[in-house]
């Protein structure tokens, strides 16, 4: 196994990343994850920390979009909107620090599993449009498997392209 490029996905984590954070190219990783939720969130104020971690170190630097209370593919039209609006000011902020973006799919919400067609569109829909705001910040969308959970979208690859 080669583990040149290991990287440190810090979800468990919850104290203040900029902590720990510098210890980790010593203890062997090459990357940080930077899990938008809780006290990893990128903010404004946040950005100066960021850009001294990648300068001080040899980290390469990736973005977990957030996912709780995150649902891609819900149909309530102003929450899915404030979902996309925060995934999207998360690109923005990561602009120049990241490549890559790492995105849940959307789930089954009580009214989603009445019309999981229009659901799955939203889903689909969404992610587009969160591929096309990173493109326009030199950022890729990976879309993450999810486990094999009822209601959840993305549990194979090949679901994701039908």
């Amino acid at each position: 196994m080669d583990a040149s490029r290991f990287s440190f996905s810090s979800n468990a984590v919850l104290e203040d990343p900029f902590t720990w954070v510098h210890e980790l190219e010593d203890i062997g990783f090459t990357g940080w994850e930077m899990v938008q939720e809780g006290t990893q969130c990128l903010t404004e104020d946040k950005l100066p920390k960021v850009r001294e971690v990648l300068d001080s170190t040899n980290l390469v630097l990736t973005m977990h979009m957030p996912f709780s209370d995150m649902n891609l593919a819900g149909l309530n039209p102003g929450i899915h909107g404030e979902v996309l609006r925060q995934m999207k000011n998360y690109l923005s902020l990561a602009s120049g620090l990241v490549e890559v973006a790492v995105v849940h799919p959307g789930y089954l919400s009580p009214y989603g599993k009445k019309v999981p067609d229009r659901a799955w569109d939203t889903n689909i829909h969404s992610i587009q449009e969160l591929c096309d705001t990173a493109e326009e910040y030199g950022i890729i969308i990976a879309v993450e498997n999810m486990p094999d959970f009822p209601m959840i979208f993305g549990r194979e690859p090949d679901e994701m392209l039908r």
